[in-house]
């Protein structure tokens, strides 16, 4: 009987789990061939999903670098002013938009040529 109350639905979802932990271990088995046979297809949308991100942060920053005004967005590159060292939390393709919008807000991202972001890190600037 399905349940209008969200709480209640959850609730229920979770007992109907309980009892019928061989459906989670179909579900499993079946999710992990489903990735394997439609490896490539998967990873071209994602990689899609990727750029189209990618090009709207970029438009959000101006397509320009940050420090000498170069514009072309291909070869423009993020850099992350309060990332920890190998820290993938802060990748663009991990980031809900909702998450990206306050760090460029808070000038937490910078849109820069890859001489930049290299003497950018290694302390030029």
């Amino acid at each position: 009987m399905p349940y209008k109350d969200p709480s209640k639905r959850k609730e229920q979802a979770k007992r109907w789990k309980r009892a019928h932990p061989e459906y989670q271990k179909h579900q499993k088995e079946y999710m992990k061939q489903y990735r394997q046979l439609h490896k490539e297809n998967i990873n071209k949308i994602i990689k899609k999903c990727t750029e189209k991100k990618n090009r709207w942060v970029k438009n959000l920053l101006g397509n320009k670098c940050g420090h000498r005004q170069y514009s072309i967005i291909q070869i423009l590159e993020f850099h992350h002013i309060n990332a920890r060292n190998g820290n993938k939390d802060l990748l663009i393709a991990h980031l809900s938009r909702k998450k990206i919008l306050p760090l460029i807000q808070n000038q937490e991202i910078l849109l820069l040529c890859p001489n930049c972001h290299r003497e950018k890190h290694l302390g030029f600037w």
